[in-house]
């Protein structure tokens, strides 16, 4: 037995609980993982792409916004070749979308803000309390001041706080999934508004008591 090994095993005197190997030498290639260079190969192609989409960020929006819904499926796939499979799977989806609508308060509420913003006078007119909906034309990029985040390739939807100008959110953030304070999001004297008719008869409502009496 050479020297080496003798030294391995041999334990020091007065230690006899020790094992005999030492756990450093039991798997010494767990040192380096079979798929570490795999890994490091997939870090480098992330970040070859987020460098290559900054180059060219003009062209892949241009290209996203000409895609459709069939450009993202395999082209020998179920979706494309079975029009009937598709609108049963259309059909549910829609129906889990109407019901999710239906029952879930919150969901209901972030799907309406978000429609009604699309109205210049919800946008301009009423008196929002916090943060104003700003809707740009095509996709614009802000940093979130809420999640500190800026949406890869933006977004056309940003609320500007009234304080600092210089300050967005997103909707997740302005409008959040989980326990919102609807007094703090709704404008102001639009607290309890769930709907479209409801907002028109409000703002009828207020107008006509701020409205100077003859």
């Amino acid at each position: 037995m050479s020297v080496i090994m003798k030294s391995l095993l041999s334990r020091p005197k007065g230690l006899v609980n020790l094992p005999l190997w030492t756990p450093s030498l039991t798997r010494p290639f767990s040192l380096c993982h079979a798929h570490q260079k795999l890994w490091i190969a997939t870090d480098r192609t992330r970040f070859r792409d987020r460098v290559c989409y900054k180059r060219n960020k003009e062209r892949f929006n241009d290209r996203a916004a000409t895609q459709q819904p069939e450009d993202f499926y395999w082209p020998t796939s179920r979706y494309l070749n079975d029009p009937i499979w598709r609108a049963e799977r259309l059909a549910y989806r829609k129906a889990i979308y109407a019901r999710k609508e239906k029952h879930d308060e919150i969901y209901s509420m972030r799907a309406k803000i978000r429609n009604w913003v699309r109205t210049p006078w919800v946008r301009e007119e009423l008196p929002w309390k916090t943060h104003r909906p700003i809707r740009y034309d095509e996709k614009t990029e802000h940093h979130c001041a809420g999640c500190k985040f800026t949406r890869t390739g933006g977004g056309k939807l940003h609320w500007q706080s009234l304080v600092d100008p210089d300050v967005y959110l997103c909707t997740s953030c302005y409008v959040p999934s989980e326990s919102p304070d609807w007094n703090k999001i709704m404008p102001e004297g639009y607290e309890d508004v769930r709907n479209m008719k409801a907002m028109r008869a409000r703002k009828e409502q207020l107008d006509a008591s701020e409205a100077p009496s003859s």
